[in-house]
């Protein structure tokens, strides 16, 4: 076994205490002429994280122009600077785009970067909006949640595009549910219908006749119930097989014994259809409507629900949206 000399363990140690004498001296100069601007500006702000070289030369955490740390999603983003107003999805009168676009402003000046404005816009969401985000929305970047989001709540030519794109939508038996589901509550948000009657109505007429049985069977009292309602149904149907094998053809003709063939006449035999009778049990009952008490259709189908829901709704608008001089 080997054993290192006294005099190396001397000299390492007398090297030891000059390094040390050297950084305390230097440090007793520094703290002499004052802290570094970059320094200083740490002291002011105790939270803000530290901007390391890696930070400056890594072209990932540089998605806002400016280097920041706050890109990262190992480092939580400080406080918001400034108050953000909720966002419903179910308010046709809040500006879809000028809320993103106030969102993106404050989170920018508040530090954020893509990754945390993508997930912190979730404490900014209510209701539809919400529900909408949590479930169909399955983008990685901040612009794409952007776009998606523009698509689906910004107005591009006012409620009466929205009504119109409305009362043009159906829904295919063999159709994407999901799909459909979007394209009508886009539309509804659009045309400014909240109430779930008229709601219900606007969706009973994008449905095939398939489906009518099933929505007045169960007589939905929300919107939402409606739907699921829509969904069940069609994967029931889609479920079974459909009648789309062939029917089976006539037997050929053979003969017996050597006789002739056993074939069907060739001359029918005329048969007179019998006349159906109608019984009170199996006559047609009148429907009524429940809201104004006429018949012919159902509470939902209502024409003097949709008609006021429009009344209300032309209210609101503009006198340009309306078509009158201002």
């Amino acid at each position: 076994m080997s054993h290192t000399p006294r005099g190396e363990y001397a000299r390492v140690a007398s090297r030891s205490s000059e390094r040390l004498a050297t950084r305390v001296s230097m440090s007793e100069t520094t703290s002499a002429a004052g802290p570094t601007p970059a320094a200083s500006s740490i002291a002011t702000n105790p939270n803000q994280p530290q901007l390391n070289a890696s930070s400056h030369s890594n072209p990932t955490t540089r998605t806002n122009g400016p280097d920041t740390a706050y890109n990262s999603p190992f480092v939580p983003a400080p406080p918001i600077a400034a108050p953000v107003p909720v966002f419903t999805g179910r308010d046709a009168q809040q500006n879809a785009t000028g809320w993103l676009k106030t969102y993106s402003s404050v989170a920018t000046i508040s530090g954020w970067g893509d990754w945390h404005k993508l997930n912190g816009v979730y404490a900014y969401l209510r209701d539809e909006a919400l529900e909408w985000a949590s479930e169909e929305v399955t983008v990685g970047t901040w612009g794409q949640f952007e776009e998606l989001f523009k698509t689906r709540y910004a107005v591009v030519k006012g409620p009466h595009d929205g009504l119109s794109r409305l009362r043009a939508l159906r829904f295919k038996m063999d159709g994407n549910y999901n799909e459909f589901r979007n394209q009508f509550m886009t539309a509804l948000y659009r045309a400014g219908i909240k109430e779930d009657v008229a709601c219900i109505g606007m969706l009973y007429e994008a449905l095939p006749p398939a489906l009518h049985r099933a929505l007045i069977r169960a007589e939905p009292p929300t919107l939402s119930e409606a739907l699921r309602v829509v969904e069940l149904e069609q994967r029931a149907i889609n479920a079974f097989p459909r009648g789309d094998s062939k029917a089976p053809l006539p037997a050929k003709p053979a003969r017996v014994n050597g006789g002739r063939e056993n074939s069907p006449s060739a001359v029918p035999k005329e048969v007179t259809p019998a006349k159906p009778v109608s019984t009170p049990a199996s006559s047609k009952r009148e429907v009524i409507c429940h809201r104004c008490n006429r018949p012919g259709h159902y509470k939902f189908n209502c024409p003097q629900a949709a008609s006021e829901e429009l009344e209300v709704w032309a209210q609101q608008l503009d006198p340009s949206e309306r078509g009158e001089p201002t």
